[in-house]
């Protein structure tokens, strides 16, 4: 039966039981131990054991609490229901009313959002949209459902969205979402109802739609958190992507700590990460899937590393820095083409990896990053990782105005830049190679000037 399955090590039929929300537990609850895997009576008696349990589970009971009431036989205490998924939004300043649910039919807004969804999941396959697209959309669509869900599509007026806009404004007071993820929350829902119109769901879109659900961004909203990259003893300006660097290992609050394998392990993998999010402007995700194909050696006058972005899917053509060749050259030794130029302890686990029991994508780049970037500005410092690359964008955007989307990899705006305009690789390579002196990362004596006249 589905949700329970044989555990080879115990000799048990167990489950994982789901609470009353929905969410898998960690725990395993061991249901009945047979003389075989065959015995078709403990399997019968394990299943019968698993319906109870969820029976149990469904009147507010905790797993824990509802599996000792299961198998001891008590009676079961009355508890007011936990509440669902929609009631975490209500808003009390609203009364409900009818909450009867509706039969289902196609065009009710959980259905439509279904088919929206699978519809942009097949346009990311065809290659017109970013693979992570489709699953953004879903998450930033999930409130919307969860409350009007059960409403017909052309029910959503201009009053529906008042209220959506009420809750968000409530939540956001709270502190549980921040303004820019309230935007994404609702440039979804305009991109739902457009798509329902243009599909014929609806014959028309609510009229004050783009004025309701408009967010607002003001200068401090925007404000970017770039690294200092110029010195200037002057003003108290100090190289801190030099600085964030060269403290990789340097922990005085651990004794020993660079004598341990696993610290010597993060230690490369940070020193690496930091490499390449200045060197090409990677993200987290970027550096964690970079393959040993990616690095070219042989055949280019310099090193450089070529792939796609994994975002957009844009070709990105970067010349490595000699402090980045250095540092990658040990992780590419002994490795197959499709390898991960870098992984986990155990040299085979990635470094981004989804756990087996949320399902949440976890990234160890970004923890171990969050920490160092702390021990080595203090604890209220707010920048991470990802503003490496803004910074790398700034750079290219006030001295190289144009090719910072071909360093970013961002999506080219027309069709004409994508099939005419070739890259500018020489001159990319000498404004990565000024980057380089500009950064900080220019190794004297083991960087060959490429450009006549260019000073080292």
């Amino acid at each position: 039966m589905k949700g329970i399955v044989w555990d080879k090590g115990t000799g048990y039929w167990c489950c994982r039981p789901k609470d009353f929300q929905g969410n898998t537990q960690r725990k395993k609850v061991y249901l009945v131990k047979p003389r075989n895997k065959s015995c078709r009576e403990g399997q019968k008696e394990a299943t019968r054991l698993f319906k109870e349990l969820n029976r149990t589970i469904a009147q507010g009971i905790s797993p824990d609490d509802a599996w000792r009431i299961v198998k001891t036989g008590e009676s079961v205490p009355y508890q007011t229901p936990l509440p669902t998924a929609k009631n975490l939004y209500v808003n009390p300043d609203v009364k409900s009313g009818n909450t009867k649910k509706k039969k289902w039919n196609k065009n009710l807004v959980s259905a439509v959002r279904n088919r929206f969804i699978a519809d942009m999941a097949d346009r990311a396959a065809f290659g017109s949209l970013s693979a992570q697209r489709p699953m953004d959309l879903k998450y930033n669509t999930k409130m919307f459902v969860d409350l009007y869900g059960d409403k017909h599509m052309k029910d959503i007026t201009n009053e529906v969205l008042r209220d959506f806009r009420k809750r968000l404004n409530k939540l956001m007071a709270q502190g549980k979402y921040r303004k820019h993820t309230i935007s994404n929350f609702t440039s979804a829902v305009k991109q739902l109802i457009n798509w329902s119109f243009r599909e014929g769901v609806i014959n028309t879109t609510p009229r004050m739609m783009g004025d309701i659900l408009q967010v607002k961004f003001d200068s401090t909203d925007r404000k970017q958190n770039n690294w200092h990259y110029q010195v200037n003893k002057g003003r108290g300006e100090i190289n801190e992507l030099r600085k964030l660097y060269d403290s990789v290992g340097n922990r005085s609050d651990v004794a020993g700590w660079n004598e341990r394998p696993q610290a010597l392990h993060i230690n490369r993998v940070l020193r690496l990460s930091l490499l390449l999010a200045i060197n090409c402007g990677y993200t987290q995700k970027d550096i964690s899937t970079l393959q040993v194909k990616h690095v070219h050696w042989i055949g280019t006058r310099t090193p450089r590393i070529k792939r796609p972005r994994h975002k957009t899917g844009e070709p990105m053509n970067h010349a490595m820095f000699a402090e980045t060749r250095e540092q990658i050259k040990p992780w590419l030794v002994g490795k197959e083409p499709n390898d991960l130029v870098m992984t986990q302890f155990d040299g085979r686990t990635p470094l981004l990896h989804h756990t087996h029991v949320s399902k949440r994508r976890v990234c160890l780049i970004g923890s171990w990053m969050r920490s160092h970037i702390r021990r080595t500005f203090g604890d209220e410092e707010p920048r991470r990782i990802s503003d490496i690359r803004k910074t790398v964008g700034q750079f290219f955007i006030d001295r190289h105005t144009g090719l910072e989307k071909f360093m970013l990899g961002h999506s080219q705006t027309t069709n004409i830049t994508m099939r005419y305009v070739k890259l500018p690789q020489s001159q990319m390579d000498k404004a990565i190679f000024l980057w380089e002196m500009a950064s900080g990362f220019l190794m004297d004596g083991k960087h060959k000037s490429r450009y006549k006249g260019e000073k080292k």
